[in-house]
């Protein structure tokens, strides 16, 4: 599974494709009809702002990934960083998300008496089998996902994370 980072110099952007305008146009009309059907209907707007959110998060991991150089100077190579060079609060995300596993991990241990090692490597084995069916895109949503719910409650140590089916 990769994920891409572009590098463009300003001058040679991709163009913006028609097709593409014309769908976001009538994605935008769309939400708007959608905002006036469920009008006064609390349930229908909580829905449709959670999507919403959701795509606005992916769309901006998205645009994360463009990185855009002025014209007139020498492409500087990307920098290739590592989890310790993201910002605390996301490495906290990622500690916490595995303080809590080996937590989980533990507990199961001891409620099942079952060995540590062998939870360990059945549980490996299985992440690894979900892992392959799951693509890219999935990843990023959910991530996009567990980001937004993570905004609104940051004190939250543990979410649970829905892999969306694409």
């Amino acid at each position: 599974m990769s994920h891409n980072t572009f590098t463009y110099r300003h001058s040679e952007l991709p163009t913006f494709r028609p097709e593409i305008k014309a769908e976001i146009v009538a994605l935008g009309l769309h939400a708007d009809d959608l905002i006036l059907k469920s009008q006064g209907n609390y349930r229908e707007l909580e829905e449709l702002a959670e999507t919403l959110s959701t795509c606005l998060d992916t769309c901006e991991l998205n645009l994360q990934a463009i990185r855009i150089i002025p014209d007139d100077s020498n492409p500087q190579p990307v920098a290739v960083g590592t989890m310790t060079d993201l910002p605390i609060n996301e490495q906290t995300i990622i500690f916490g998300t595995a303080l809590f596993s080996a937590m989980v991990l533990s507990t199961l241990q001891r409620i099942t008496g079952a060995d540590a090692e062998i939870l360990l490597s059945r549980i490996s084995e299985q992440v690894n089998i979900e892992m392959n069916e799951i693509s890219d895109e999935q990843i990023t949503a959910s991530l996009a996902n567990y980001l937004a719910t993570y905004r609104e409650n940051p004190m939250q140590q543990a979410f649970r994370v829905k892999v969306p089916i694409i």
